[in-house]
């Protein structure tokens, strides 16, 4: 897909139709003997006369896509920034993506977006997604808005974003999407969130919570921990030392501004941050979430599911900020 994809008409219009396309409100032109839909830009629009001529400002999706001008009109349906088109159309081709593809984003599914270097930010529904290209063609990363669970089960959306799960870090844009449309937040969960509800909703919670402390993370071993150093030196090293290992390229957070609970205590009530623990096997791992001081636990939200870590179990904290890779976003414009 290119620009020239895109022809701009250059003849003259007749006064009717120069009206029609000069309005801002409409996107579409269409033939109501062919039923065939155009970008109304498209150069292919011209041989419509005006007495076959039809207009819209939504895309009509029972008409049959122009192959000249389609993934521009599937693009201006839901943009919120239609004039980059092409760095849209880099992005897609760089993702490898199929126009069936683009159409299901716009057209069958209603979502709006907005490009800006290298991520398309996704509205969808209630929530807000980032998919941001990996140097490899056809990677990327997908990323899910911050929200914290009141006590009535209602989401709160926070500032920043969460690569969505383990296997969102580096993944293709079919499995970024699928992921997209088929997301649900269900209310009626809210009790995992909770300390509200009966004895039984109660009880499960505190069952599920038990094993959200097996965090479906990836936990990785560094260098030798077989010998047992209490001095907090050892300690920053062996953090430094994880977070090197799990991020070969350049860091996504950076090393400065760790603080050591043992020293520094946690951090206010919830911030957003990224968190270090120590598991049974005397293994480093790490998450990002809030923390919750009422609860004095660490979380983090996935869907209808909360990961959970006592306080006493996290060793090291850093507050995550502005200049931390695709968690610098406005909040959610739902």
């Amino acid at each position: 897909m290119s620009r020239k994809d895109v022809i701009f008409p250059t003849q003259k219009e007749s006064e009717t139709r120069h009206r029609i396309v000069s309005n801002p409100k409409i996107k579409y032109l269409y033939s109501k003997h062919s039923k065939e839909i155009h970008d109304k830009h498209c150069d292919c629009a011209k041989t419509i006369t005006d007495d076959d001529l039809g207009w819209s400002s939504e895309y009509i999706s029972a008409l049959r896509p122009c192959r000249t001008c389609m993934t521009q009109a599937y693009i201006v349906a839901g943009a919120k920034d239609p004039e980059e088109i092409d760095r849209y159309l880099r992005f897609f081709e760089k993702e490898r993506m199929t126009d069936e593809q683009i159409r299901s984003i716009y057209v069958e599914y209603g979502m709006t977006t907005r490009i800006f270097h290298d991520t398309m930010t996704i509205w969808h529904r209630e929530d807000t997604w980032r998919i941001k290209e990996l140097p490899r063609k056809g990677h990327v990363q997908l990323y899910h808005n911050n929200y914290v669970v009141r006590e009535n089960g209602i989401r709160e959306f926070v500032q920043g974003f969460h690569i969505q799960n383990i296997s969102c870090e580096d993944t293709n844009i079919r499995y970024a999407l699928s992921i997209i449309k088929n997301y649900e937040y269900k209310p009626e969960e809210y009790a995992l969130h909770s300390n509200s509800g009966n004895p039984a909703e109660r009880e499960r919670k505190k069952v599920r919570i038990k094993e959200f402390e097996v965090m479906e993370q990836t936990v990785l071993p560094i260098e030798d921990l077989s010998e047992e150093r209490s001095d907090s030196q050892s300690i920053w090293k062996r953090i430094k030392l994880f977070f090197c290992g799990m991020f070969r390229r350049k860091s996504l957070f950076g090393f400065d501004g760790f603080e050591l609970t043992s020293e520094q205590g946690y951090p206010r009530d919830q911030t957003i941050c990224v968190y270090v623990w120590k598991d049974k096997n005397n293994r480093l791992s790490w998450q990002t979430g809030i923390y919750n001081k009422k609860s004095r636990r660490f979380s983090v939200s996935y869907g209808n599911v909360v990961y959970a870590i006592r306080q006493e179990k996290v060793i090291a904290w850093k507050r995550m900020t502005a200049d931390a890779m695709a968690l610098d976003i406005e909040i959610c414009e739902c």
